[in-house]
């Protein structure tokens, strides 16, 4: 990439200016605040939306309080293999109205144009990357040495310059790197299953363990001996021995005695159950007799109840037929004295014909005879049908009465009947009841005499054996008792013995536990070894693509400790930051070329403080980037910009 040309509008104290350089190596020269940093700000301000400081976002205005309207404009010529195109940014700012308290918001609005064709920032860098090989990534440490150097003076800014720097080492595995190295043999066969991280993971994890359970220096284990022992109890073993079996025999002949007194208690109870049912049974034969004779008479009872009842049955169904009579002989005596009362009203008929309903006139003769005839057939008709239907009822009225008589004489002779069983059913109730008196003191009709007085020997001789057993199980508990103090004696004997073996056993664990920890210390020591055979290889890959400078990017502290987060650019085995400013100059200039070089880029290279560079030091200079660089001439109050080879 070449730089053809640079203008800036209104950009600081620049209101427009253009340096051509037609894509070769250039110095722009003027006293100090004549304006060159301006134009290496603009170039970073273009490229970065930094200063030359690596300040982002910074205030490019001419004056903080110009207007709104005014534009700061940067646009570069650029020429990248046989392409050449321009590329531009604009800046506008915005500004607010004040808020309640007086304050205002400044914003910053940014536009791109390549080739003046409009472009969001996006795809304005997104072209440039496809079309000039830009990294953005890499572009401000490649084309500016101060930018790289201030990255790696801050802590944040360290780790992105040894990525970059670790990017041109070579590309070894761990693995690899072990397998160089006889002393890290161990560790070169575990890297073929495991990462250095799981090693180191796996390692440190059994070492706390070891440590937790061991200590340090195995203090943890000797407090842990040291107080088994002092658990320790002095017991006279074969005292308490001959004791312990005298004990036990004494219990033994007791519990014997025990179920011996249980089997004699079991036959006598057998025994005493036997005459408890003899006495039972006499008793119950008593009372069955006396139950018997109750039995017959509660059979005979339910007969005559049931007798009784049957007899009600046909009584009641005698007197719904006499219900029945009644109520036909009710039927047809008012169906008689209405047929009565009909023929009375017949006979009472007169003739009243002769005159018109209507006008009140007389009608004629043969009118009045026809009608008079057909009075007379009515009055005979009705009288006819009201003197049949009356002895028709009459005729009904007498049967009816009759069936009622005869079915009257059949309920008064069940009546009667029925009357004579509940009597009897009545008389054989006293009889039950004087027998249910007699059940309660039937069973006292039995004589038990003799066997009350077996039984009541039975349990005496229960009582007395009852009384031995419990005189046994008094003696038991006492022995078991003096058994519980002798078991915690022999129970001292045996933990004696168990922490015999304990001991024994946590001796064995301290031997293996201090190999296991010296295994493991050599592990990691090997791996200490591997991380610092490491970054010695990739320090040293590293500084082999560089002229004058060498890095150094790790180091071991006082406490033994790797320290791999350095990056100290060294010339001669001395910082850099302590030279002379024209060897400064080279060193910072052999980072670039050696940086480009590697990634393969050529992007131009700005370098303040050029004017400390003599003559000859300059003709060392070999770069295969594009140079620009600015410097202070004294007393030189215009800017000049020459175009060198």
């Amino acid at each position: 990439m070449r730089l053809l040309s640079i203008e800036a509008e209104n950009f600081k104290g620049v209101k427009h200016g253009v340096l051509t350089f037609d894509g070769k190596n250039a110095r722009i020269t003027g006293e100090n605040g004549s304006g060159k940093s301006t134009y290496a700000d603009a170039n970073a301000f273009l490229w970065m939306n930094t200063d030359y400081a690596g300040n982002a976002n910074p205030d490019v205005r001419p004056d903080k309080d110009c207007d709104d309207g005014m534009i700061t404009r940067v646009v570069e010529t650029v020429k990248c293999g046989d392409k050449t195109f321009t590329f531009e940014k604009i800046q506008k700012v915005k500004t607010s109205k004040p808020d309640a308290e007086g304050k205002v918001k400044v914003t910053k609005v940014n536009s791109y144009s390549i080739n003046s064709v409009p472009k969001s920032q996006r795809d304005a860098f997104s072209w440039l990357a496809d079309n000039a090989g830009l990294d953005e990534k890499l572009y401000p440490v490649l084309s500016s040495p101060d930018a790289l150097l201030r990255l790696a003076s801050d802590k944040k800014g360290r780790t992105a310059v040894r990525d970059i720097l670790f990017g041109m080492a070579d590309k070894l595995t761990d693995a690899e790197v072990a397998s160089k190295s006889p002393e890290l043999k161990d560790i070169a066969e575990l890297l073929k299953t495991y990462t250095v991280e799981e090693i180191t993971a796996m390692q440190n994890s059994s070492k706390r363990k070891i440590r937790e359970n061991y200590g340090r220096n195995g203090e943890i284990l000797d407090s842990r001996i040291g107080g088994l022992i002092d658990a320790k109890t002095e017991v006279d073993e074969k005292a308490v021995r001959a004791e312990r079996q005298k004990n036990s025999d004494a219990r033994e002949v007791l519990e014997s005695r025990k179920i011996e007194i249980k089997d004699e208690i079991n036959s006598l109870r057998d025994k005493k159950a036997a005459c408890q049912k003899s006495l039972a049974d006499g008793r119950k034969a008593c009372a069955e007799k006396v139950l018997a004779e109750r039995e017959k008479l509660l059979k005979k009872k339910d007969t005559l109840y049931n007798t009784a009842a049957q007899i009600t049955a046909e009584m009641n169904k005698i007197t719904l037929r006499l219900n029945s009579y009644k109520s036909e002989m009710n039927t047809w005596l008012t169906e008689a004295k209405r047929c009565k009362a009909e023929l009375d009203a017949v006979k009472e008929r007169k003739f009243t014909g002769g005159t018109c309903p209507t006008c009140g006139q007389k009608l004629p003769e043969k009118r009045i005879e026809a009608m008079k005839v057909k009075f007379e057939k009515s009055v005979a008709d009705d009288t006819e049908t009201y003197t049949k239907s009356g002895i028709a009822a009459q005729e009904k009225y007498k049967s009816a009465k009759a069936e009622a008589e005869k079915a009257q004489k059949e309920f008064d002779a069940l009546k009667k009947k029925h009357d004579k069983t509940s009597a009897e059913r009545d008389a054989i109730g006293t009889e039950i009841a004087d027998i249910a008196a007699r059940i309660k003191t039937a069973e006292n009709e039995f004589d038990s005499t003799e066997l009350d007085s077996e039984i009541a020997g039975i349990d005496s001789q229960i009582a007395g054996l009852e009384e031995e057993y419990k005189n046994c199980q008094s003696q038991i508990s006492e022995l078991t008792a003096q058994a519980s103090e002798i078991n915690r004696q022999f129970a001292l004997i045996e933990n004696n013995l168990s922490i015999d073996q304990k001991v024994e056993a946590l001796k064995k664990d301290r031997i293996a536990y201090e190999q296991a920890k010296a295994d493991c210390e050599k592990i990691l020591d090997q791996l200490a070894t591997l991380e610092m055979l490491k970054n010695q290889m990739a320090q040293d890959s590293i500084n082999a693509h560089f002229g004058i400078v060498k890095w150094k990017l790790f180091d071991r502290q006082a406490n033994g400790e790797l320290r791999t987060d350095l990056c100290e650019p060294m010339v001669d085995g001395h910082d850099i930051a302590g030279m002379n400013t024209g060897r400064l100059v080279l060193a910072k200039l052999d980072i670039c070329n050696a940086l480009q070089g590697f990634y393969g880029k050529e992007y131009p290279v700005w370098l303040d403080n050029a004017e400390c560079l003599t003559s000859n030091t300059t003709e060392r200079i070999q770069m295969d980037a594009q140079l620009i660089m600015l410097c202070a001439v004294e007393g030189q109050k215009e800017l000049r910009c020459e175009v060198t080879e």
